[in-house]
């Protein structure tokens, strides 16, 4: 479930940036960035997670 959460949220980030490329917003796309080092920080521990458990 967490392995799809993540995908989900690069999805957000792709939609983001293409919104933010679109309108030309720097805020915009910092928020996208961030929102994808967190996705990438919550798989990190997931992947982890399941090493620990297998």
């Amino acid at each position: 479930m967490a392995r799809e959460a993540t995908v989900h949220a690069h999805a957000l980030y792709l939609r983001a940036c293409a919104d933010a490329l679109r309108n030309g917003d720097a805020e915009a796309r910092t928020q996208a960035a961030k929102l994808l080092l967190q996705a990438r920080k919550i798989d990190r521990q997931t992947a982890h997670r399941e090493e620990v458990a297998a």
